[in-house]
């Protein structure tokens, strides 16, 4: 019988998928269900197990850096793909190092283009 007070740690193959879950933005709550523990249970992974968080925030990153480089594509005229207002809501609610996961905070991201200049200057 397993030891009730041992802890539950998570293994390689589920801290890749936390990388991937966070990568597709999914919150922990989300996270935890998926992997079948409590949210309570993947915070304390968070800190007290090396690489979980180093792969959620891999994740995180992966995702937002995707979205920045729409927007800069879309800025540049070099696409018509992205909508604006989905990737400035995507960059607001989501911190590029993958430090929050409260829904509830933003952070005002202010967008100016020149349209008189060149993207060669």
């Amino acid at each position: 019988m397993a030891d009730p007070t041992q802890k539950r740690l998570l293994n390689d193959t589920e801290i890749r998928q936390l990388e991937e879950m966070a990568a597709a933005g999914a919150n922990l709550e989300n996270m935890a269900a998926i992997l079948g523990i409590s949210k309570r249970t993947l915070e304390r992974r968070l800190k007290d197990q090396p690489g979980v968080a180093g792969g959620i925030r891999k994740g995180r990153a992966e995702s937002t850096n995707a979205v920045e480089n729409q927007l800069l594509m879309k800025a540049l005229g070099k696409t018509e793909r992205g909508d604006f207002n989905a990737i400035k809501l995507w960059l607001s609610r989501h911190d590029p190092r993958g430090e929050s996961d409260d829904k509830d905070q933003t952070k005002e991201i202010v967008v100016k283009f020149d349209r008189d200049k060149k993207p060669d200057e």
